[in-house]
């Protein structure tokens, strides 16, 4: 979930608001929740955490793509998942695999340290790599920019060293998203592509990946 950091080092906490929370808008029904506590230090999270958790990549689970549990650092509890890279890049690029339409919202904690840089995005299908719904990269200075197709469609700040609570309000039947960091809304921002056109709109849907640099 790192990139472009001289010391990267991420750490994600995962549990019922706060964390990360899959809840489907119909029925508000949980459908995920992780705090990290259950597994041990050390553990290899698609190893231990699958089939909801895999690498980017299919046969590398417990190597150095994979990201393991830490207690470092934690919002509650003791525990969190630890996620990091190198300045040129990688290696760790881990998948949530949700596999999930209509209404939901999607709930987590993250810490970027300070002097580092976060990364996440979220995918159109659950084979990896296949199409991007958006991307979002925190920068080393506390900005936040969310992405399609290389257009910024929304902004945002945040304070390295803090944890943030990110939550998406996604309904991929209408294909849009509300977006809201530390429970403070920010809007999309009117974004055309060259031609004059609005940028296409994206399905999101799944997996979403973080990776620990690029």
């Amino acid at each position: 979930i790192v990139r472009r950091a001289r010391s990267v080092m991420m750490s994600i906490d995962v549990r019922t608001l706060p964390a990360l929370l899959l809840t489907a808008g119909a029925l508000n029904a949980q459908l995920y929740t992780e705090n990290f506590d259950s597994f041990a230090v050390g553990d290899y999270i698609a190893v231990e955490g699958g089939p909801a958790w895999v690498t980017w990549t299919a046969g590398t689970e417990g190597t150095e793509i994979d990201a393991q549990i830490t207690d470092e650092a934690a919002l509650s509890g003791t525990q969190s998942l630890k996620i990091f890279g190198n300045v040129a890049g990688g290696p760790m690029d881990i998948v949530l695999v949700a596999g999930i339409e209509g209404a939901y919202e999607v709930t987590f904690n993250m810490l970027v340290p300070e002097g580092n840089s976060g990364y996440y995005n979220v995918q159109e299908n659950q084979v990896p790599g296949t199409a991007w719904a958006f991307e979002c990269v925190l920068g080393s200075d506390g900005s936040i920019n969310y992405n399609v197709d290389g257009l910024m469609l929304a902004a945002g700040a945040y304070t390295p060293g803090e944890w943030l609570k990110v939550t998406h309000l996604i309904d991929t039947d209408s294909d849009l998203m509300h977006l809201y960091l530390n429970d403070v809304y920010h809007p999309r921002r009117r974004a055309r592509e060259p031609s004059g056109r609005h940028p296409t709109r994206r399905r999101f849907v799944t997996p979403r990946r973080v990776r620990g640099g690029w």
